[in-house]
């Protein structure tokens, strides 16, 4: 029977995705991929099943137990691996949102990532930058965000400046000083002054937050 790699590189091929496409849906970079369709690194279990999930295989099959591509193929005495995201909703990610100098995100489908939330009122965005570092919010972080327009002192804030899609922190100094600012002693951005004049508008908050996977 065929390996491991061989049945995972297949299966990317088979679908006509790169490497880079499939880690950017899985939290996974394409050097990791590399790697493990070349047989030079073995990925956990968890992550082993996060690949059959994605291309709808079967565990067993994926690691080259059995030729039956989904358990539903097989017979009964052949054990049904449970999805380690079973109960779970797919998130979209909706692009790049970068947390130092407003830019425009890219507006593309990035992907989707598994969460607790449901895809009705959230959806998921990728940082790009490092102005929250300070907070643990790091370049390629995840952000899940909750659609909202409205915000308590220090949660993180998504939102539409001057036309451009920002990622801050809302802090609340008084009932007529309103800063969205960054985090991060090795660099210094000026905060934004939100009020009634400022062409802003809130889009959501930060709700999960999830460092890619190396």
């Amino acid at each position: 029977m065929e390996k491991f790699n061989t049945i995972l590189k297949r299966l990317r091929i088979e679908r006509g995705l790169s490497r880079t496409e499939v880690g950017n849906v899985l939290g996974v970079t394409d050097q990791a991929i590399w790697s493990y369709e070349n047989g030079t690194r073995e990925p956990s279990r968890e992550r082993i099943q996060r690949f059959a999930d994605f291309y709808n295989v079967s565990m067993d099959y994926l690691t080259g137990r059995t030729l039956s591509r989904n358990s539903a193929d097989v017979g009964d005495e052949e054990k049904v691996v449970p999805s380690a995201n079973e109960g779970m909703y797919q998130i979209p990610i909706l692009g790049t949102v970068h947390a130092g100098a407003p830019v425009f995100a890219d507006q593309n489908y990035d992907g989707y990532i598994y969460s607790n939330y449901h895809p009705s009122e959230h959806f998921a965005i990728r940082v790009k930058g490092d102005c929250l570092k300070d907070l643990g919010i790091n370049d390629s972080t995840i952000i899940t965000v909750r659609k909202q327009e409205y915000a308590q002192n220090g949660d993180i804030v998504i939102c539409l400046y001057e036309g451009e899609i920002i990622i801050r922190q809302y802090l609340h100094h008084s009932s007529h000083l309103h800063f969205l600012v960054t985090k991060n002693h090795n660099k210094i951005y000026d905060p934004i002054i939100w009020n009634a004049t400022a062409d802003l508008r809130m889009i959501g908050k930060g709700v999960e937050f999830k460092t890619r996977l190396y």
